[in-house]
């Protein structure tokens, strides 16, 4: 029946099976474990052990057998959640009928058992007084969900039974045998209602019209518990509907008309002239042994076992199968020769190494012998490791199955676990490279003691300068796109004698020519030479932590023009970016000319009374605090001694020309002297491993004139000195 509301805002005016939710609780799937008959709409593939019985339309009607019989005489327990809403009529702002109902049915007609439809829910025959023709399935006992009063003859409770006679329009759950109907007139039947529930007087309709299909749509859990006693040929039902207990109902076994006590058992529905959403989630079956899936994440030290986990690529996880043979709810004999199969989904690979005894792993597939499993409320227990090799954000879930010798008898209807679901998470891969480079520079040829590993100084002609770089990835997700660039500068003097990464020889091109290595050599603007290192292919660097050694050797062919900083360099594509990186830059100084010599200017002053022979001293001050010939002796290689001479190549003249009649002398500390001539005299020397120092002259010392005659005429004299430095005597 229908609960009309007074006040409607916001209602439904539609029925759509995509309202239904998600189920409470996952279960094994139904096309795998039910034949289904009658009219079926597209399932929700979505839930698997959700059925949808009516899907909003008018005149439909559906039935539902598990392809296992049970044994009436053994006691069992199932558990389910039914499911029915209705709309509203949105032009008069009342409630639209929904009927007409669904069951959980018992019955021994076989699997294509269907009834009427309408009020008979799929189950029962026709008994109203328009059609007086009794049929449905026979010998069927069902828990009916009625959410509608017919208002004919079928509607009946009988006076000896608990009834609702001052509400028969009460949404209402009984227990109804198919047979069990009583005559009014001629043809005319009518139900006999027993153990009735009350569902509105107790505040719990179990089919709502909605405004809200989450506030008063309602999965409702019903529980149902089946007792035999053949010592008396009785059976007792019994159930639990949203937590409130039905009165148990008894009746004789020999009513359900067992075949060797065997009886089919399942779920009807059906609508009429009016329409509903109705549908069922099974989570319990009936007398049958029991295969649980649960799963935990090693990596993650996950302890409890669940069914769901999270996780990522590489992560362990481990999976733990129960199986149950029940006292009160399985075969009520031993299973018999059980084996398990559980193919693992594209993602998680089985582990093959260390399996437990009579685990094999076949491809994705895990196998397991476990053999017989007695009665008993203990679980056994099989684990075993997997490793998650997908990196996605995806939830992975399967389920496994099992079967004896002596059950299941169906084939094809194993008994299948609950979906356990690892729940992966990708990961972000940081694919930027992660890149040292190290790099120094010799000279083989001369060390000097101020060089460093990224310093030379004294760099000469003929001198052997190698530069030797190492790069390494430390990031294994590294991708390298493109063409990797490695180049620096190096002096415009050098030749190339060798190119080589991890000791091969490099090839040298003047193209843009596709080889796996090569190198180029261009001249700069500021006039230093640059070698650039090419790898064509960038990608085969992708992961790679090996560490690359590069080797120039190169000889300076010349003196060097200038000192050069050799800005070390790698370019790359990281994610459609080109990428600089940098080493330390090293320089490389040129050497000086060996000795230099920087004299200062001399002055005389000659009077017209000088005589011939006459001595005539600097005019200048001395200030030994400046050096007279100042002497930079910056040799690479002391070893040689070494020489200071000065030589006079023309006499003193002025502007006219006009010569004066002078003789230059040069002063030593002991008092003697040497004539400065055209050829040289020689006024220092070193020892070898000693270096020249500079000059500082007393009055007594240096250079001074002798007046060679008496025509001195006025005006200024000029000769010019040469000063030089010379590597050995």
């Amino acid at each position: 029946m229908l609960n009309p509301l007074s006040t409607v805002i916001g209602v439904k005016t539609d029925l759509s099976q995509s309202d239904i939710p998600a189920p409470p609780e996952t279960g094994p799937s139904i096309q795998d474990n039910f034949y289904v008959n009658g009219d079926v709409p597209t399932q929700n593939k979505e839930y698997a052990n959700m059925q949808v019985v009516a899907d909003g339309n008018k005149n439909k009607t559906q039935t539902l057998w598990y392809k296992n019989q049970i044994d009436i005489t053994k006691p069992f327990a199932t558990s389910f959640y039914v499911y029915m809403a209705g709309s509203y009529d949105s032009t008069t702002g009342k409630a639209n009928d929904i009927a007409d109902g669904i069951t959980f049915t018992m019955q021994s007609a076989g699997t294509g058992a269907i009834g009427n439809g309408g009020g008979s829910l799929g189950v029962y025959g026709t008994m109203n007084t328009s059609w007086n023709n009794f049929g449905g399935i026979s010998h069927a006992l069902s828990m009916e969900f009625d959410p509608y009063y017919n208002d004919d003859p079928a509607q009946y409770h009988g006076t000896d039974h608990d009834a609702i006679p001052n509400n028969p329009h009460h949404q209402h759950i009984t227990f109804v045998k198919n047979e069990d109907n009583v005559i009014i007139s001629g043809a005319s039947r009518k139900m006999i209602h027993n153990s009735v529930y009350d569902a509105d007087a107790n505040n719990d309709n179990f089919a709502y019209p909605y405004t809200n299909i989450n506030d008063t749509a309602k999965w409702k859990k019903v529980i149902i518990q089946w007792t035999p006693d053949t010592s008396t040929g009785k059976g007792i039902i019994s159930g639990n509907y949203y937590g409130h207990d039905i009165k148990p109902y008894t009746l004789d076994l020999s009513y359900l008309n067992a075949n060797n006590n065997k009886v089919y058992w399942g779920f009807t529905g059906s609508t009429g002239e009016h329409s509903m959403l109705a549908a069922i989630a099974y989570t319990g079956i009936a007398q049958q042994p029991t295969i649980k899936k649960t799963v935990r994440n090693i990596t993650n030290n996950e302890t409890d076992f669940k069914q769901s986990t999270a996780a990522k690529k590489d992560d362990e996880i481990e999976y733990k199968i129960s199986l149950n043979n029940s006292i009160t709810n399985g075969l009520g004999d031993t299973w018999k020769g059980v084996t398990v199969k559980d193919t693992l989904p594209t993602g998680i690979t089985p582990e093959t190494s260390n399996l437990p005894s009579g685990i094999s792993v076949n491809g994705n597939t895990v196998n397991v012998n476990v053999g017989d499993i007695p009665i008993s409320n203990a679980n056994k227990d099989i684990t075993f490791k997997a490793k998650v090799s997908v990196n996605d954000n995806v939830n992975l879930d399967n389920i496994a199955s099992a079967k004896g010798t002596n059950y299941p008898i169906s084939s094809g209807s194993d008994v299948k676990s609950n979906e356990a679901t690892v729940n992966i998470s990708k990961i972000v891969v940081d694919s930027h490279p992660k890149l040292s480079i190290d790099n120094n520079v010799i000279n083989k040829t001369y060390t000097d003691p101020s060089n460093t590993s990224t310093l030379v100084n004294n760099v000469l002609a003929g001198d052997n300068v190698v530069y030797n770089t190492s790069i390494k990835n430390s990031n294994p997700n590294a991708i390298f796109a493109g063409i990797f660039t490695y180049y620096f500068n190096i002096p415009n003097e050098s030749n190339i004698n060798s190119v080589k990464i991890d000791g091969k020889d490099v090839p040298a091109t003047n193209t843009n020519q596709v080889q796996p290595y090569y190198y180029r050599i261009t001249s700069l603007s500021n006039g230093d030479k640059q070698i650039a290192l090419y790898q064509s292919d960038a990608s085969i660097y992708n992961g790679d932590l090996t560490t690359h050694k590069i080797v120039v050797d190169t000889t300076i062919s010349a003196l060097m023009s200038k000192p050069v900083n050799t800005k070390h360099t790698i370019q790359y594509n990281d994610n459609n970016q080109v990428i600089q990186m940098y080493g330390s830059d090293t320089t490389v100084n040129p050497g000086p000319l060996g000795i230099t010599l920087n004299p200062r200017d001399i002055k005389y002053v000659i009077r017209p009374s000088d005589k011939i022979d006459e001595i005539v001293d600097r005019s200048d001050e001395y200030n030994n605090a400046i050096p007279d010939l100042q002497v930079s002796d910056q040799r690479r290689d002391i070893a040689s001694p070494a020489k200071i001479t000065v030589s006079q190549k023309t006499p003193f003249t002025d502007s006219s020309n006009d010569q004066l009649p002078l003789v230059l002398r040069y002063y030593f500390d002991d008092g003697t002297y040497k004539v400065i001539d055209s050829n040289g005299i020689v006024i220092q020397t070193s020892a070898a491993n000693n270096r020249l120092s500079s000059i500082y002259w007393s009055k007594d010392q240096g250079p001074k004139l002798l007046t060679n005659g008496t025509n001195f005429k006025v005006g200024n004299y000029k000769t010019t000195l040469t000063w030089t430095a010379t590597d050995s005597l």
